[in-house]
């Protein structure tokens, strides 16, 4: 396995997780990359909304890479974040703070 680009370290799980925001992979590697020193952070409410991405593959992923985030597959008011491809009709109308 090669390097992950986000910390370097050869036993990152991270290099097998496509993050290519630099503010994801930073929260990434912080939380479960051992070579990274640690940051603490609050924790995010991340909405997954797609239609043609399935939330089974990416979620387990997501909360390996974020332990410390919350992930919702409908939209809550309290989301903070939202990652979308295709959002279902009506999914921002309920997103009061993004």
């Amino acid at each position: 396995m090669l390097p992950s680009p986000a910390c370097g370290a050869r036993s990152c799980s991270l290099s097998r997780l496509p993050f290519r925001n630099p503010w994801l992979r930073k929260r990434a590697r912080s939380a479960s990359c051992p070579a990274s020193p640690k940051t603490e952070y609050s924790a995010v409410n991340i909405l997954f909304a797609s239609q043609t991405e399935d939330a089974d593959v990416w979620l387990p992923q997501l909360r390996q890479a974020l332990p410390n985030d919350r992930f919702y597959v409908s939209p809550e008011e309290d989301t903070d974040v939202a990652l979308v491809a295709t959002p279902p009709p009506g999914t921002f109308e309920r997103l009061k703070r993004l």
